[in-house]
């Protein structure tokens, strides 16, 4: 994983725990799955949940828009550069 972001231009950071101003990213993401998925979704056991949000992680990779990959879905962004991780593994 650190290799590809490095490849890509992307700079991994390591946060301290319970500071949320560290963590912008994944508090956007929890900020999205409250959006999407827990204030339109009823659910009463764990594995209703389970099931809902199973789904939405392949939603969210595979046919929602992010604006900060440039209008693209995660999985077109992959297919875009994974020959950079490719490439690397194999002359390795």
């Amino acid at each position: 994983m650190r290799e590809y972001l490095t490849m890509v231009g992307v700079l991994h950071e390591f946060t301290h725990v319970a500071t949320a101003e560290e963590n912008a990213y994944i508090e956007a993401y929890h900020g999205t799955l409250k959006h999407d998925v827990f204030t339109k979704y009823e659910y009463h056991t764990f594995g209703q949940i389970e099931q809902i949000l199973k789904k939405y992680v392949v939603f969210y990779n595979e046919r929602r828009i992010h604006g900060l990959l440039g209008r693209i879905t995660p999985i077109q962004k992959w297919n875009q550069d994974k020959h950079l991780v490719l490439n690397k593994k194999k002359a390795a």
